[in-house]
């Protein structure tokens, strides 16, 4: 496998500079007093120093802190005389505020979901179930956040993927060059003109009929009479058949109208039909030329082994069965000409001239211009005008000339990579480096502008495009990935309680999943448009539930599926990120809660004070077991080993403490085996009793979580680790926070404002 060697330059920029220039003097200083506990036999604390060349910006920082304080090298190791230790010290301070060691390559390769949105903002793509990623790897991130630079690397595999993905994007985009408006048809097709997918499913007499899940029922065809995208109204006469009466009464039977298009496939609407009734049913939808719309019953559910094969489909009941008499598809709708997407794509009202030379042009330079997110060089306008003319001479097709030609441009690195200099961001550099944040896609027009003028480096037009940017519903993006990343749960679902386990049977019955999710998400876009303060997340007196996540919580709620706002009583053991069943659920196994993964997260993502990673030499939590019968138990043996008592002192007590929610996140004061839970605990020198005086304890280190907060958004934002110079910038904006009493909008409006997204 090929990688791209985009990223390797300034780790060898490091090693030389440091080898020969005027940070010299650290290389042996490490060799002498470091190497022995961090180098290529024993790394303690998963730190080696042997080859500077692979010290990161975050290491040089930590390295920097521990010397700084005393704590490295040891009181039990060789010191060096005081003198060269604070030459030394200035030294690695340097380097940690120094661009050419700290700051890697300023390429950076977008992420699946940034490529997503910034294909479909590029040619003006609908969302409705058309994924332009579908085909594309996803990514593998490490560590950190999916804009981490270091982890974007490109490979010739990826590399065809996207070429694939542009081209069936354009193909999708640019579906005719025809130049009239297409005239809406209506056509309805009978069942002998049906074609039935699935298993036991049939064509009878009357009506089709399909009787399991998979598969469905639609017109031979009907590709044919989707003539443009754009909206189609789908018409059907339907009834659900071969339910028992006890089946009747757990509710009504359920059809689907679901559209597959280019691999991806999503539910438009879904009906309450009629058992052993026909009735009319029909629903307006957004239809890809090519797509296929089919009917699907969502109520059958059957088992092969219960048919008598040796019946007739149509008489072998009772069996859960959807029976279809006709279907009728009219549209497109209104359509729109020209379609958005060749409005967007080609930036014309009107659909182009190919003939007129000049038209080419035009189209050419607007659109590499928007692909490549700045101005267009003469070199490269005359490179992709001369493949253009290549193409037609090959096909003889203006608008399949274009595909191709577009679609060699989205898979060039200057599409596929934003690309940053060190120091100050240019114009269009800072247009995307505020878009990419806040909307994980490219500028929009608006911003191109300002930044074609350089405007956009004018503070007054900056703090404007911020605040626009911050209120334009595109902000979702950032709303949804940011905290889902910060809080790690992006991974919630990747252990699940057992289905057949009956104490969690709940998060089965009631679908809680997406119901967790969803309220983190809602809390955390609350607490950003109300401007509340960012200590929320420690502490809150309100939460997010609809009825089924207030039954797991035990609270009163008046309310349906939809997520709503609710005031919490003053001693509910909700509130805040700790009440939440999302984060009990990513620190738990599905079988059992993990105290230690749960303090690690409280150290780690809320705080930014994470310990160590544990040395090799001590051993798997599980010590003697006599005589264990709670967690706290368990992790007193464990932590009597000198090894690990360091750690567990600060780790061990938050994790205690939310012990007293389960794997699903449900309040509880004792374990199945009827032993109690003991939630109390000291963090930082608070004494605490239970979950509320956790919370009340994290208040007191409110600086160092708005610290920590601001650090997260900034490595987001940046996709890179930060070095000292930058954390020098955040003491400063950690500061403001403070004096405007932590106000999340005001945090976000600083950072956006600062050097820190200004600059690589």
């Amino acid at each position: 496998m090929k990688v791209f060697p985009f990223l390797g330059l300034f780790v060898i920029l490091t090693a030389r500079l440091l080898a020969q220039g005027e940070y010299s003097p650290i290389v042996p200083f490490f060799q002498k007093y470091c190497v022995e506990c961090h180098g290529p036999d024993k790394q303690k604390g998963d730190v080696r120093l042997d080859n500077v060349r692979e010290i990161t910006a975050d290491l040089w920082i930590e390295i920097y802190e521990q010397m700084k304080y005393g704590d490295m090298p040891p009181e039990e190791a060789d010191q060096a005389p005081k003198e060269h230790t604070a030459d030394i010290i200035q030294l690695v301070d340097a380097i940690s505020r120094d661009d050419r060691f700290t700051i890697g390559s300023g390429y950076r390769r977008l992420n699946k979901r940034e490529y997503r949105n910034t294909v479909r903002d590029l040619l003006g793509l609908s969302d409705e179930y058309f994924d332009p990623a579908q085909g594309v790897f996803d990514d593998e991130i490490e560590k950190g956040f999916d804009t981490n630079s270091t982890s974007l690397i490109i490979t010739n595999e990826l590399l065809l993927e996207y070429l694939r993905s542009a081209s069936i994007s354009l193909e999708t985009a640019l579906f005719t060059d025809d130049f009239e408006k297409p005239q809406p048809k209506k056509t309805t097709f009978t069942n002998k003109q049906f074609t039935v997918d699935g298993q036991l499913s049939s064509n009878g007499k009357d009506y089709a009929i399909q009787r399991q899940r998979k598969g469905g029922i639609y017109p031979k065809r009907i590709k044919d009479y989707i003539p443009a995208t754009g909206y189609y109204r789908m018409t059907t006469t339907a009834m659900g058949m071969g339910r028992t009466p006890d089946k009747k009464k757990a509710g009504p039977f359920r059809m689907s109208l679901i559209g597959s298009f280019a691999g991806t496939t999503k539910e438009l609407k879904e009906f309450n039909i009629k058992d052993d009734k026909m009735g009319r049913y029909s629903a307006v939808v957004w239809l890809e030329k090519g797509a296929l719309p089919y009917y699907q019953g969502t109520s059958v559910s059957i088992k092969p082994r219960n048919i008598n094969r040796h019946r007739k489909p149509e008489n072998a009941l009772p069996i859960p069965a959807l029976a279809i008499k006709d279907i009728t598809i009219e549209g497109p709708i209104d359509v729109e000409w020209p379609p958005v997407t060749y409005k967007t794509t080609f930036q014309s009202q009107t659909m182009p001239n190919f003939e007129d030379r000049a038209v080419r042009d035009q189209i050419l330079r607007n659109f590499i211009s928007r692909a490549f997110r700045r101005q267009v060089h003469i070199t490269e306008l005359k490179r992709y005008t001369e493949y253009l003319e290549d193409q037609y001479k090959i096909n003889n097709n203006w608008l399949q000339s274009f595909i191709r030609t577009f679609a060699a441009i989205m898979a060039s690195t200057d599409f596929l990579y934003i690309k940053e200099e060190v120091g100050e961001l240019t114009p269009f550099q800072l247009a995307s480096r505020l878009s990419y944040f806040l909307w994980s896609s490219m500028p929009d027009m608006e911003l191109f502008a300002l930044a074609n003028t350089g405007e956009l480096l004018d503070p007054k037009v900056y703090r404007e495009q911020v605040s626009r940017m911050i209120r334009d519903p595109k902000a979702k993006h950032f709303i949804e990935a940011f905290p889902l990343q910060w809080l790690s749960v992006d991974e919630l679902g990747t252990m699940r309680p057992a289905e057949d386990d009956k104490q969690f049977s709940i998060y089965y019955k009631k679908n809680l999943e997406p119901a967790m999710r969803e309220e983190t998400l809602k809390f955390f876009e609350y607490v950003l448009i109300k401007n509340k303060p960012i200590t929320d997340f420690l502490d809150s007196d309100y939460t997010f539930v609809n009825k089924d996540l207030a039954q797991l919580y035990d609270i009163p709620f008046d309310g349906d599926d939809e997520m709503k706002l609710v005031k919490l009583p003053s001693d509910s053991v909700r509130g805040g990120l700790l009440g939440q069943a999302s984060i009990h659920a990513i620190t738990s196994n599905g079988v059992e809660t993990l105290p230690v993964t749960r303090g690690h997260w409280v150290l780690d993502e809320l705080m930014g004070t994470p310990p160590p990673p544990a040395p090799e030499e001590v051993p798997a939590l599980v010590p003697d077991l006599n005589g264990v019968t709670t967690q706290r138990e368990l992790l007193k043996r464990h932590s009597e080993d000198p090894k690990c008592f360091g750690c567990h002192k600060v780790m061990d007590p938050p994790g205690l403490a939310l012990e007293s929610f389960d794997v699903i996140g449900r309040y509880r004061t004792t374990y199945n085996g009827n032993a109690k839970i003991d939630p109390s605990g000291n963090f930082q020198g608070t004494r605490f009793d239970d979950i509320r005086g956790l919370k009340k304890a994290l208040l007191k280190q409110t600086d160092t979580f708005t610290y920590n907060f601001i650090v997260k958004i900034a490595e987001y934002g940046k996709g890179r680790k930060l070095n000292r110079q930058d954390h020098d910038l955040v003491e400063e904006i950690a500061a403001k926070a403070k004096a405007k009493d932590y106000k999340f909008m005001y945090i976000l409006g600083d950072i956006l404002l600062s050097d820190l997204m200004k600059s690589r």
